[in-house]
């Protein structure tokens, strides 16, 4: 992890002595680096050399604070949202609202009512639903958007886990141009004020290939062509999601952005060619890219004691701001904080939550741990933080952002009073 280094007593975070900011802010802590997460923003507009038409949406549901959307704004990002809560908070961090892409399988109709109120002007569409309601809105009340219809491209036999795949034909996600077609564009024909610029397909995240994407690209130029040829609608927009892998652990091969991306870009332009179709603005969709790599999370052990076939090493959090272990086996490393030593031990990490699948780490490999250590989990940017709970009624963590070597509080950890703070008798 490139933000993390060491002397011979000292581990550093970001150029800050990691237990100095424990000191500061106690555990759990989200400790994220924003030079990091700013280097890999440049890494993705590098991509943009590849193709002359290329818009970056960061996918807020990784992460997102206000202080992560205003990096967004002024790194000159657009962004995705797919709720009500994650648009609010963009654009409380000072987005645009026409930079923002709203998602979402299950729109609700103030949600949309909302979202163009607040300015938004383009929406992947996930179903025929959906579409009949911005046509019938749009017409009511003759505001024009732009859309991109969400489409099912039957990807099967996705390698990562199966909790995070959304390409296979039993998706909850999008539309089956194999079926719905005819109707989708008897509906766009009606549709004086939506603008049907293309279409958007999302494969599965913690993707170590570009495999996928590249077949994904056959399937949805298929009809590219009959839109063209039977409809005279050219597809101005091809949005391919995200899912780009990182490295988690040492068994984490991910492909670099540039050679994941550079084939598909060359593929799109090849196939827009031969098939005598414009080039379609591109878009991608990264979150986890962006700031899975940059973070980490610190932790207290607590109780340590022995266990089959290890010694169980209790940690003051565990699956109430990480739930990625229980939803689908994420696998982290860990390492020790407090002490410059080899590891020598293996431990079963486990949470304090009152659940049997509150397992963190079943094989950590570390030093000799004593009650009061500080442990930290790697690569912990991306949905730790999202998915963070009250369960048992503990309290969220702080956040801190390292920034040129200094840290700013960008989250308060919750105290005990904000458990009731909504309740009545």
């Amino acid at each position: 992890m490139k933000s993390l280094s060491k002397d011979d007593q000292t581990m550093y975070f970001a150029q800050i002595p990691i237990l100095s900011l424990v000191k500061k802010y106690q555990t759990p802590l989200f400790l994220y680096d924003q030079d990091a997460i700013e280097e890999r923003i440049h890494s993705l507009k590098e991509i943009s050399k590849l193709n002359d038409h290329l818009t970056i949406y960061y996918a807020s549901k990784a992460f997102l604070t206000l202080a992560m959307a205003h990096i967004i704004k002024e790194n000159n990002l657009f962004i995705d949202v797919a709720s009500r809560g994650e648009l609010f908070i963009a654009l409380k961090g000072g987005i645009d609202p026409t930079h923002v892409l709203f998602h979402g399988n299950n729109k609700t109709i103030p949600d949309i009512i909302y979202a163009i109120e607040q300015g938004v002007r383009k929406f992947v569409v996930d179903n025929l639903q959906e579409l009949q309601f911005l046509k019938g809105y749009t017409n009511e009340k003759r505001i024009t958007l732009e859309i991109l219809i969400r489409v099912i491209p039957k990807i099967q036999d996705i390698k990562t886990h199966k909790n995070i795949t959304t390409g296979h034909h039993q998706s909850k996600f999008g539309i089956d141009l194999d079926h719905w077609l005819d109707v989708m564009i008897s509906i766009l024909s009606e549709a004086k004020y939506v603008s049907f610029m293309g279409f958007h397909f999302h494969i599965g995240s913690q993707l170590m290939t570009n495999a996928y994407h590249l077949k994904a690209i056959d399937y949805v130029f298929k009809y590219i062509k009959i839109l063209k040829d039977t409809h005279h609608i050219d597809v101005k927009e091809l949005n391919l999601g995200g899912g780009f892998g990182i490295k988690y652990t040492e068994d984490d091969h991910p492909m670099t952005i540039q050679d994941f991306m550079e084939p598909i870009i060359k593929k799109i332009q090849s196939i827009s060619n031969d098939m005598n179709l414009i080039h379609p603005h591109l878009s991608i969709e990264p979150g986890r890219y962006i700031v899975g790599g940059t973070a980490l999370i610190l932790y207290t052990v607590g109780i340590i004691k022995e266990g089959m076939p290890y010694p169980l090493v209790a940690i003051n959090g565990g699956m109430t701001e990480n739930l990625r272990v229980a939803l689908y086996q994420a696998k982290y490393q860990a390492i020790l904080i407090d002490r410059n030593e080899n590891p020598c031990e293996t431990y079963t990490i486990v949470g304090q939550a009152c659940e049997s699948t509150d397992l963190m780490i079943e094989k950590a490999h570390l030093p000799k741990l004593i009650a009061g250590d500080t442990i930290a989990f790697l690569n912990a940017g991306a949905y730790e933080h999202s998915l963070a709970n009250n369960f048992n009624k503990t309290l969220k963590p702080a956040v801190v952002m390292i920034d040129k070597g200094k840290d700013r509080l960008i989250q308060e950890r919750e105290v005990i009073e904000d458990l009731i703070k909504r309740d009545h008798v």
